[in-house]
């Protein structure tokens, strides 16, 4: 009787890599492309609450969304976005100096009962 030896196959893949670590590409062409939307990419703006504020004052005084988009380098609906953004910043932090002011009221009465 013959004795069964099982046979380990072990597959090898070879690849390009674009330098991203999560990417595997089997063919040159396909990441030469994800280099090249790679280095296209710009970096993500971080928008500072002087710039929010800014955004609402240009809106308030009667500025179009174009011309304050063209400010800031981008286009109309990411600054209706930020807008939008900035007006429900503001609406919260007025809504949280009522909320600090009636609750110190509220201790200064107590206070003042006692």
């Amino acid at each position: 009787m013959s004795s069964f030896t099982p046979k380990r196959i072990e597959r090898i893949q070879i690849g390009w890599s674009c330098l991203n670590p999560d990417h595997f590409h089997f063919h040159e062409h396909v990441a030469a492309r994800c280099i090249e939307k790679q280095s296209n990419k710009q970096p993500q703006r971080r928008w500072t609450p002087e710039m929010y504020a800014d955004v609402i004052k240009r809106r308030e005084s009667g500025e179009k969304f174009k011309a304050i988009g063209a400010k800031y380098g981008v286009g109309v609906a990411r600054i209706i976005q930020v807008y939008d953004k900035a007006e429900r910043i503001e609406r919260n932090r007025v809504l949280h100096a009522q909320r600090q002011a009636n609750s110190t009221a509220a201790q200064t009465s107590a206070h003042e009962t006692s």
